[in-house]
């Protein structure tokens, strides 16, 4: 029997803390590369799709310092895709911190490292504090609808050097002459964005491979989900649909219920109100306001969460998979190392050999 091709894959911990704001987390660690790896190459061992980083360029100043010490994303992920075999290695560029010349140069690389398993997370850039010590952040500063309109044309530039010997481009923000610059990659990147606004799915769905979406209740997520869906067929585009999922997984549901009330006994609500505050400096769209409310009701947690031993899980990811249409998700763990484990030993194969089959690889090692 057939099933519904569904990519599942591991959103990595390249800042402290993880997708979790608590004290009772153990992902307080130093060194980050060495955690990261072992993560991606027990994803990479027991079947996941894909493993992606974020990009962070400053922390929040609360009780665990959270995300105040992190890795940048596309060097980790060369080196992650030279300690991986199969695995997909997306990382996540800010558009306006990175020259679009550059960022060609370095998804070429990472395509010749992965040998085509390359992808890049798309971020057009929000959070005044990061951007500001960039120097990125003044009465230069593009509002958001216009980030959009250069972070189309940073792409033209990206894939118009990959199929150019010499490429020229007049635009509203880059002027090139004559750009030279080889290799293109021998597999075109993956593409994935993560705009919830209008104009971010209208670019998402124009240029993308596939989008992010949220929401906290099935049937808002399925409507996320046809969306995407609809937004990429009028546009004569397969987009994807995926979303984040926090699992923690345990041999049992007993033990998974008593790990979230610990995280959340430590919850770092300072930090908690910190990112939630950085939403709502965010242009008024509800969106950006529901992500802030949400967020501080999570107590902790930055996504959706399922929690349970290995039958709950996969019992509830079929109902999430099956009531919503979702292309793919992306998980991050409590703990990465043995809860990738469990779940690639324990409910990965049950979802596999069922209705929600692995996509065919884009790339060999």
């Amino acid at each position: 029997m057939s099933g519904k091709e569904i990519e599942l894959g591991v959103f990595l911990p390249i800042g402290n803390g993880g997708w979790i704001m608590s004290r009772n987390t153990p992902l307080h660690f130093e060194q980050i590369y060495d955690y990261n790896r072992t993560a991606a190459q027990i994803a990479d061992r027991v079947g996941m799709d894909f493993v992606m980083s974020m990009a962070k360029w400053r922390g929040y100043e609360s009780e665990t310092d959270h995300w105040s010490r992190t890795l940048e994303s596309m060097t980790m992920m060369c080196g992650l895709a030279e300690a991986t075999e199969h695995v997909g290695v997306w990382a996540t560029m800010h558009t306006t911190a990175h020259h679009p010349l550059v960022v060609a140069k370095q998804l070429s690389t990472l395509d010749q490292i992965s040998h085509g398993r390359a992808g890049m997370n798309i971020v057009v850039g929000g959070r005044k504090l990061e951007l500001e010590q960039l120097g990125l952040w003044g009465p230069q500063h593009l509002e958001h609808d216009d980030r959009y309109r250069f972070t189309k044309e940073w792409l033209d530039v990206i894939e118009g050097v990959w199929a150019s010997d010499s490429f020229d481009y007049e635009g509203e923000f880059f002027s090139l002459e004559d750009v030279r610059l080889k290799p293109a990659p021998f597999t075109r990147p993956r593409l994935i964005c993560a705009g919830n606004s209008d104009v971010g799915l209208d670019f998402t769905t124009s240029r993308a491979d596939g989008a992010f979406v949220s929401g906290s209740e099935l049937p808002v997520l399925g409507e996320q989900v046809a969306k995407v869906h609809r937004l990429g067929e009028e546009k004569g585009r397969d987009v994807k649909a995926y979303m984040m999922l926090t699992l923690v997984i345990e041999e049992t549901d007993a033990a998974a219920e008593r790990r979230v009330a610990h995280i959340q006994e430590g919850a770092d609500l300072q930090g908690v109100q910190s990112i939630a505050a950085a939403y709502r400096q965010r242009p008024s769209r509800e969106d950006t306001l529901r992500t802030a409310d949400v967020l501080e009701r999570r107590q902790g947690f930055n996504t959706e969460m399922i929690a349970g031993g290995p039958e709950t899980v996969r019992e509830k990811l079929e109902e999430l998979l099956t009531s919503t249409g979702l292309d793919g998700i992306m998980f991050t763990f409590a703990d990465y190392h043995n809860g990738l484990e469990l779940f690639g030993a324990e409910v990965l194969p049950q979802l596999r050999s069922g209705a929600f089959i692995a996509p065919q690889p884009v790339g060999a090692a």
